[in-house]
């Protein structure tokens, strides 16, 4: 190759840098962009899975102190029979 050529070559090379940046960079965002999503995703099934276990225990505490309720009724009845 004469010089010239590669004379031609080098600003081609020198610009074509910061656009291999600049895209690099946006494929960078994207990929955070989406790995973002999935972890929102995530959390929100988490919350909800939180949201039916906060449930479960309200109702099983409700169903204990019902429980708790019947047996001192029952030995309250069972003592007064004595």
């Amino acid at each position: 190759m004469d010089p010239g050529t590669i004379g031609a070559f080098i600003p081609i090379v020198a610009l074509s840098i910061p656009i291999v940046a600049i895209i690099a960079g946006t494929l960078s965002k994207k990929y955070k962009f989406q790995a973002n999503v999935e972890q929102i995703e995530q959390i929100k099934k988490l919350e909800a899975r939180v949201q039916e276990l906060e449930s479960s225990l309200h109702t099983m505490g409700a169903e204990v102190e019902r429980l708790n309720e019947e047996q001192r009724f029952t030995s309250k009845l069972l003592d007064d029979r004595r």
